[in-house]
């Protein structure tokens, strides 16, 4: 059950009692636009946090502080909701309970000092040593994302697809972007994070763990009042409904695939379940169509999968194919979403589909990290759902739920990344 508690003006608090765990998490959670122009500076942000603060510098000594903490667990993350660029900071530890000595009020102080204190020159500028480091990790990561082709092909999808609005910009930025950033350019940013942003706390652990953890956090931010100036709302988008297609060619083994279909944000936590049955049935499971038919059958492509983005209401299939089936993949992956918003599917398609949908969903109360990425999905979407109301509201949906949500999705845009045609 989640507990939400306003700590501040665009602060809030939000615990999940959970007993399961030997851990508790604490995470905090910079809600922001997301621009082109401020994407790299708010995204090196986590990564010049985590390696100590003002009165620990030293990386080694402040290594030495987690492992004093049962070897507690520094949290860091950029993530693209919608328009939304999330920047996360916070600590996994063990319950004091678990361990001879008590180690919580520690572990969230350190997590305090980490955010709120940082390295810092005099002048409340980061160091430039410490910059040019976590510039090359921020680095890192982008040319990760390059390097792998499949999410370079899902990357490219959605850049065409929402071409023109925030929702193409990457969250990590760009290399030309993270060389260009500065000391001043990044501390103004967070300075400006601490005071503008709207702010997610999430924890999970035992309540007397969270309790603290409220009250040290709500004392953290009395220091930092800001006038934040975003505020949650459902994200909605006009995005592009002609279609759009584009073929890159690389120098790569087997050709890429991504189909974008635009449908709109699920209005209810009715039309959102019966979406994703949808695109369980479509191409979600190893019974889904694109799976059996595409795949198996037909032996059109090495994978085909289809994913549900319910901030920005798409549909996106991904698929590896030879070059020579490359236009009768594109048609026979079209006609499956035909067969879906013509309702062709059977009882034991939804049967199946539904027991999938239940396996995922019980399986976030597995994982502490899990359950912090549904609750903040929640929270964002200001819908405030647990897991265990989607478990009951899934039996409702009727096959007719399913084909009216998929009648709202339009396929605009179909990428290729162009191969040679053998197996990577």
């Amino acid at each position: 059950m989640l507990e939400r508690i306003q700590l501040h003006d665009g602060v809030f608090f939000n615990g999940i009692s959970e007993t399961k765990f030997k851990s508790s998490s604490i995470i905090i959670n910079f809600v922001l636009p997301l621009t082109a122009e401020t994407a790299c500076q708010q995204a090196i942000l986590p990564y010049m946090l985590h390696n100590g603060f003002k009165e620990c510098p030293d990386i080694t000594e402040f290594h030495k502080k987690l492992m004093d903490l049962y070897s507690a667990t520094i949290i860091t993350s950029v993530k693209k909701v919608g328009a939304y660029q999330i920047i996360s900071m916070g600590i996994e530890f063990i319950e004091d309970e678990f361990v001879p000595e008590k180690i919580s009020e520690r572990a969230i102080e350190l997590l305090i000092s980490s955010v709120f204190c940082p390295i810092m020159e005099k002048n409340n500028i980061f160091c430039e040593q410490i910059l040019k480091k976590q510039k090359e990790v921020l680095k890192e990561i982008v040319l990760s994302e390059l390097n792998d082709k499949y999410i370079y092909t899902l990357n490219r999808c959605h850049e065409i697809a929402f071409e023109g609005t925030n929702c193409a910009v990457n969250s990590n930025g760009t290399i030309s972007g993270i060389e260009n950033l500065t000391t001043k350019t990044v501390s103004e940013s967070y300075f400006n994070m601490l005071k503008h942003a709207h702010i997610e706390i999430l924890g999970i652990g035992h309540v007397p763990t969270l309790e603290m953890a409220k009250n040290k956090l709500k004392k953290a931010f009395e220091n930092f009042k800001g006038s934040p100036s975003l505020k949650l709302v459902p994200q909605e988008f006009n995005f592009r409904t002609q279609l759009k297609e584009e073929t890159q060619e690389m120098n790569i083994n087997q050709t890429k695939l991504a189909l974008l279909f635009i449908g709109g944000y699920p209005h209810t936590e009715k039309e959102e379940a019966a979406t994703k049955l949808m695109s369980i049935i479509y191409g979600g499971s190893p019974t889904s169509k694109l799976f059996v038919n595409v795949r198996e059958k037909m032996g059109l492509c090495y994978y085909c999968s289809a994913m549900f983005n319910k901030s920005v209401g798409s549909l996106c299939v991904a698929a590896g194919i030879e070059q020579k089936n490359l236009e009768k993949a594109k048609n026979v992956i079209c006609s499956e979403f035909k067969t879906m918003q013509n309702g062709d599917f059977t009882d034991k398609n939804l049967t199946t589909a539904k027991l999938t949908f239940k396996q995922k969903l019980h399986a976030l109360s597995d994982s502490s990290n899990k359950l912090n990425h549904w609750y903040l999905a929640r929270i964002l979407d200001q819908t405030f759902k647990s897991p265990e109301f989607f478990m009951e509201l899934i039996d409702q949906i009727t096959p007719q739920e399913l084909v009216q949500q998929a009648e709202k999705f339009t396929l605009t845009t179909i990428y290729v990344l162009k191969g040679g045609g053998l197996i990577d």
